[in-house]
């Protein structure tokens, strides 16, 4: 799926119901993949910050997703996550 939408730095990705995360991973390995091997500065504080969303129902899921991103090699976009779930009141 994140292949045929082919997301690019500076696009948002949201996934209203992103379970473990999955989707996510695979879209910031993309994202990642495209940048090279020495994205800039800005571009990382960006896909940081303002492009990876999730929303999920099932609050016990949450702990999964992010041991998901952890083995995925997504560290950069887990502090952003954890912000949007506090925010919600989880």
């Amino acid at each position: 799926m994140v292949h045929v939408l082919d997301p690019q730095a500076g696009e948002t990705v949201y996934d209203p119901c992103c379970g473990t995360g999955g989707f996510l991973a695979v879209a910031f390995e993309h994202i990642s993949r495209n940048l090279g091997s020495t994205p800039a500065a800005t571009m990382l504080d960006v896909l940081k910050h303002d492009t990876f969303f999730g929303r999920e129902k099932e609050n016990l899921v949450f702990p999964i997703a992010l041991a998901n991103l952890i083995l995925q090699g997504c560290e950069l976009i887990m502090e952003r996550l954890t912000q949007i779930v506090i925010f919600l009141g989880r």
